[in-house]
């Protein structure tokens, strides 16, 4: 046998699973759980006894090479059926010939053979449910679903059930993936609004109590700015100006090739971070560090913060645009650029509308042909998307920037075109940032913030209802919202109060649930104490939440429903990597404040 395993794992990842994707389309394995078998037995049956192999710095030729195995392959199974195996099944059986990794090529295949349908599928479901979902945000959806959840949350498919279903699996995976970032980044978006961020910096009544503290500011700031990851620090540095002229988000988000939202988050990450820093050294006021940390920190709208702080609407929001007043004239300075460049044209702010070629008219008639989500193909060589049109194949992203067009998306609009589909991300791409899944967790991380979790528990709870036909509490969602998380943090603190002693000292635990039964407990607790997930947050609903104990029980399911799932947590607890579809596994982060449960108590 020659080749190394070295070059055999090479010569794996060289090709890609999608280099023989479509031949095994012809023979009819099709879907992504038979596929993703189909490729462990190529493995075991083909790479493992190949005795020879092409250089692999030869592209081609390992192409070559591939596409002719695999029809061999696929030619010499044909009498038997592929079965669908478990990943963990065909991990186990595979690397000790090929390292390669199961859980990342699935959701590869997922994305490439679903997502098409799977991501229109979740986006008509936001905006039944009154969400707005343009194009463009669906899109940086979906490409920081690809990139921050969905590799993980293929650890918790099985091939062997799901087969068949693996759409309606992506789907609602992605439903409730995206749910939670909508929910975040329009909290993210009020705040910066609040924050007054967004208007032209104008000399006002306060200006003389910001000037007091600006000299202090800005000598503690370099330190503070150098201490930011990297992905916000440089969010931050551009939307400020810092060395450089300010920023729109939009700018931010093109300099960065991030989405909006997803730059959006950065800035409120870096002013979170920057927050502690400075409140630290004392240069926030105590009311103003505190309204800080319940906006950034958990995610509180203003005017919940405001009853938090026994405060009014009106001075919270004053307080906001002081707050925010002191980082526009404290960081703003620190650019380096002329005023009189501000006003000039930026390559970033140029939207070049380029004229269509007589190619792009074909491929829109094309389109508009379409009756249902059309079939992607990547190519063997460029490791690009391709869409197969009724035209031919052509590159997604050359599609993409077809119909993104703006003399061209309103007419495909208003004729009612489906466009959905061309919002699903490519995972080979080349103007990623280094830092990308940094940047990702960094976003990702907001979207675990304890209003976040509560809100999105309530849009999961109001749907259950509605498909009851139970009518729950008639007052402001806020209100309703500020119940749940109270409800949640007093959960939590029950779960964490049997923390045993010696994981506490370890600094980080995991708690385990049992997906079928509901059961958690403490991973290691020699004492084998469990929760029962569904009561112990309908119990907590009804003595902290104040919320009539049938609608509690169903606030209860549904939570447990959405933790099974991954599309909430309990605040303080993030999703372990190593979670299956039978236990669910949690990291815990920080203890939850007692300072926290006091005050849900005091405020029943």
């Amino acid at each position: 046998m020659e080749g190394t395993r070295v070059e055999r794992t090479l010569l794996h990842r060289a090709f890609g699973v999608f280099r023989y994707s479509e031949e095994l389309d012809k023979n009819g394995v099709s879907s992504p759980s038979e596929q993703i078998t189909a490729i462990g037995l190529f493995i075991e049956k083909v790479l493992a006894h190949a005795r020879s192999l092409p250089p692999l710095t030869d592209e081609r030729r390992v192409t070559e090479w591939m596409q002719s195995a695999i029809a061999s392959f696929v030619a010499n199974s044909r009498v038997t059926p592929i079965k669908p195996e478990t990943l963990q099944s065909l991990l186990l059986r595979t690397t000790p010939l090929v390292v390669w990794d199961p859980y990342e090529d699935f959701a590869e295949l997922l994305n490439i053979k679903c997502g098409v349908t799977a991501y229109s599928l979740a986006a008509q479901h936001l905006r039944r449910r009154g969400f707005t979902v343009d194009l463009s945000a669906l899109h940086g959806l979906a490409d920081h679903f690809l990139n921050a959840r969905l590799p993980a949350a293929v650890r918790s498919f099985d091939p062997v059930r799901g087969f068949g279903h693996e759409v309606g699996w992506l789907s609602r995976v992605f439903y409730r993936f995206a749910l939670n970032v909508i929910v975040s980044d329009e909290i993210n978006r009020n705040h910066i609004e609040a924050l007054g961020l967004e208007r032209p910096v104008r000399a006002t009544p306060e200006d003389a109590l910001v000037d007091s503290s600006r000299a202090e500011l800005l000598e503690s700031l370099p330190e503070a700015i150098e201490s930011l990851d990297p992905g916000p620090r440089q969010a931050l540095e551009l939307y400020f100006g810092v060395g450089q002229r300010e920023h729109t988000l939009g700018e931010v988000a093109r300099s960065l090739h991030v989405s909006e939202f997803r730059a959006r988050g950065l800035v409120i990450r870096a002013l979170q971070e920057l927050t502690v820093g400075l409140g630290v050294q004392g240069l926030l006021e105590s009311t103003e560090y505190e309204l800080l940390r319940l906006a950034f920190g958990e995610g509180v709208p203003v005017g919940a913060a405001a009853n938090k702080l026994g405060i009014s609407q009106k001075e919270a929001r004053g307080l906001m645009r002081r707050i925010g007043s002191k980082f526009e004239q404290s960081l703003r300075p620190r650019t380096v650029v002329p005023p009189h460049v501000r006003q000039g044209t930026d390559p970033l702010e140029v939207d070049m509308v380029k004229n269509l070629r007589p190619d792009s008219i074909s491929i829109l008639e094309s389109i508009k042909r379409l009756r249902d989500e059309p079939v992607l193909r990547r190519d063997p060589l460029t490791r690009r998307l391709h869409v197969e049109l009724p035209s031919g194949r052509v590159p997604l992203s050359r599609v993409r920037a077809i119909v993104t067009d703006p003399d061209v998306y309103p007419i495909l609009e208003a004729e009612g075109v489906s466009l959905d589909w061309v919002a699903i991300p490519e995972d080979e791409r080349a103007d990623l940032p280094e830092d990308a899944p940094e940047i990702d967790q960094a976003v990702q991380e907001l979207s675990s913030r304890a209003w976040v979790i509560a809100e999105a528990l309530y849009h999961h709870w109001q749907e259950a209802a509605d498909e009851q036909h139970i009518d729950l509490l008639n007052e402001r969602k806020e209100h309703t919202v500020e119940r749940i998380r109270r409800s949640l943090a007093g959960a939590t603190h029950i779960i964490e109060s049997q923390l045993p002693r010696a994981l506490r000292r370890n600094g980080m635990a995991i708690f385990e649930i049992d997906s079928e039964r509901g059961l958690g407990k403490w991973e290691g607790d020699p004492a084998g104490v469990s929760f029962d997930i569904r009561i112990l947050v309908a119990d907590r609903a009804v003595a902290l939440g104040e919320i009539q104990s049938d609608h509690a029980e169903l606030l209860g399911a549904v939570f447990l429903e959405e933790l099974v799932a991954e599309g909430v947590t309990f605040p303080g607890f993030h999703p372990e990597e190593h979670s299956t579809p039978k236990t669910i596994r949690l990291r815990w982060i920080s203890p939850t404040l007692e300072a926290e449960l006091s005050e849900a108590t005091r405020s029943r």
